[in-house]
């Protein structure tokens, strides 16, 4: 009687440890306070720089010049693989004789494995070089929450085509001081054995000297 006592009290323990487990697991994950410290890549641009765009009505646009982009070999680890491309160009409909505007984006894709999977990940970008007036804004901006959707994509500029992009939640983004911006997604409840693909959108746009060709670090990291 007391063997089979025992038995029942140790699973009991056993099944309370592994609940509180899980709930452990089910809270929202910490995120390093090193992650996404050192870059993984660096923008460059060639080609001409395009001239501004005329201000009359019906001016021809001229080509987003100088232009660059590459996508980066997959990054894996224990916890899911990232996949991340930037592109790189000069605003074609600038006018502004004192600036020149340029645009970045970093987009990808990432997707968990094994049991525990990607439970946070962090994607920056900082300029090289101080933009000019202090003139920067990047997207996505604030706190996202509940599940994955498209989002209209907001700047102090226009697109030059109108975009939008995939946010999931949970997504706090904003400035990254100094010159930069920072998107940073955890899970929210966390699952474990996720298979989700989830998309990456970072996008950057700086003012500069006329003549000016800027660059961006591009960081990114995730984990458990």
């Amino acid at each position: 009687m007391r063997r089979g006592l025992g038995r029942t009290l140790l699973l009991a323990v056993v099944i309370a440890g592994l609940a509180a487990g899980y709930l452990v697991f089910l809270a929202p994950p910490s995120v390093p306070a090193n992650a996404a410290m050192l870059p993984i890549a660096r923008t460059t641009m060639t080609g001409a720089i395009a001239p501004d765009m005329a201000s009359e009505d019906g001016a021809e646009v001229p080509p987003a010049s100088p232009n660059g982009q590459a996508c980066l070999d997959r990054i894996e680890r224990s916890s899911g693989w990232a996949d991340v491309c930037w592109q790189a160009y000069r605003e074609p409909a600038d006018s502004d004789p004192q600036k020149d505007y340029y645009w970045l984006r970093i987009y990808g894709s990432y997707q968990p494995t094994g049991a525990a999977g990607i439970r946070w990940l962090v994607v920056k970008s900082r300029l090289v070089d101080p933009p000019l007036f202090d003139t920067y804004d990047g997207w996505p901006a604030g706190t996202y929450d509940g599940p994955c959707a498209p989002q209209p994509i907001s700047l102090i500029l226009t697109l030059p085509s109108a975009e939008t992009a995939t946010i999931c939640g949970h997504t706090t983004a904003g400035p990254d001081q100094p010159r930069g911006w920072s998107s940073t997604w955890t899970c929210s409840p966390c699952r474990l054995f996720g298979t989700d693909t989830r998309a990456i959108a970072l996008y950057g746009l700086a003012a500069v000297k006329p003549g000016v060709v800027p660059a961006w670090d591009v960081y990114l990291d995730f984990g458990t």
